[in-house]
């Protein structure tokens, strides 16, 4: 069970007031849900190609690999964009960006899929 607590931010989700990044480097909890949002993009992207024959799946899974690529790499950028203008945590915001671009992949592959049935 402790290896799920690095998955969870250590800051609130709301706050009244904008919250400020305190740290230089990518906080562990973003980090673990980048690298998770990256393999499961990579995994999503591999199946997709192998059943559809088509490589636009690859294509897909590294556009959506950017995202969570540029937070992990520079996070400190990402995270004042985001403090300035809303009062969601940075942290939940870069964890939302992460299941968005893999659930943005799921959604493509799908379409891919169902595109394959029909014919």
């Amino acid at each position: 069970m402790p290896d799920w607590n690095k998955l969870v931010p250590d800051e609130p989700l709301f706050d009244r007031e904008f919250i400020h990044p305190s740290s230089e480097t990518t906080p562990p909890a973003v980090r673990n849900w980048c690298l998770i949002s990256i393999a499961a993009n990579a995994v999503i992207a591999t199946l997709a190609t192998l059943t559809t024959h088509h490589a636009a799946s690859l294509l897909m899974g590294a556009f959506f690999s950017v995202l969570p690529l540029v937070m992990l790499f520079y996070w400190r950028d990402v995270a004042s964009a985001t403090a300035s203008r809303t009062y969601i945590g940075p942290q939940w915001f870069g964890i939302g960006l992460c299941l968005g671009c893999t659930s943005g992949l799921c959604l493509h592959a799908a379409v891919e899929w169902f595109k394959l049935i029909k014919g």
